[in-house]
């Protein structure tokens, strides 16, 4: 299945759930929810689905840099199926899941659980950080 083909399904789904979504400039879905920004990108295929949650922090300095490396791997270790990066120029923290599936149409049945996912690990992320002052 093409990314146009898999954008089409998305933005079917996303728009039957209740979402608003958009296509953006890169050809990439864009839609809100519960204040933040999310993407789902053309990382995605017919077996893989990947949300994206961008520059949820952003980082000032070297040494919260460090502390932001240590955070994003704590909250990528203790939580189920989402991601925590930092960007590889150290400007900011993201946040992602990925999951494989049988097929497009399974997404519809774990997308809310998936946003429970991003945010155990944003969670996360923010309670390392503040441990770490």
């Amino acid at each position: 299945m093409s990314w146009e083909d898999l954008r089409s399904t998305y933005v079917s789904m996303l728009t039957e759930e209740g979402f608003r979504p958009e296509i953006d400039s890169y050809g990439d879905i864009h839609f809100k929810f519960e204040g933040g920004n999310y993407y789902i990108t053309n990382n995605c295929d017919d077996t893989y689905f990947y949300l994206l949650y961008p520059s949820f922090w952003s980082i000032s300095g070297d040494a919260e840099l460090s502390r932001a490396m240590r955070a994003a791997n704590a909250a990528t270790r203790t939580t189920k199926a989402a991601k925590v990066y930092v960007h590889p120029d150290g400007s900011d923290v993201s946040a992602t899941l990925e999951v494989l599936v049988a097929s497009p149409a399974d997404v519809r049945a774990f997308l809310a659980r998936g946003f429970r996912c991003i945010r155990s690990a944003v969670n996360s992320f923010i309670e390392e950080m503040n441990k770490q002052n």
